[in-house]
């Protein structure tokens, strides 16, 4: 019998997709096993450019701070979106996830951050 990990029911139906909903479940995890200290959806949004960006979510682990954006297909506003606010909020770790085949596969928006996101997630 497999055992779905329990999500609060009142986040449940804050998830905006099943993409989403599955990087909440391994954050979870991770958070359970002691790989992170703690993680929260949508919780702060970003002044970008004539609007406002929210990363899906952040990640807090070991000192480090985590801006995850989870995606399947990017259109182009929102690189430019995510991008910006890479660029003018350099004290984060910025990250995007995607599901691939084999799991889940991290990539940070700055290439000397990799390691760090390698070794968290």
């Amino acid at each position: 019998m497999t055992r779905k990990l329990a999500i609060a029911k009142t986040r449940a139906d804050l998830y905006k997709s099943k993409t989403e909903r599955s990087m909440a479940e391994r954050l979870e995890l991770l958070k359970l096993s002691a790989g992170i200290d703690h993680w929260r959806y949508e919780s702060q949004k970003f002044k970008v450019g004539g609007g406002w960006y929210t990363p899906d979510y952040q990640v807090i682990a070991f000192g480090h701070m985590l801006q995850i954006e989870v995606k399947g297909h990017w259109r182009e506003a929102a690189k430019l979106r995510y991008r910006s606010a890479a660029m003018e909020y350099g004290e984060y770790i910025w990250v995007v996830a995607k599901v691939t085949r084999g799991g889940w596969s991290f990539e940070a928006y700055y290439t000397e951050d990799q390691a760090v996101v390698d070794g968290l997630l």
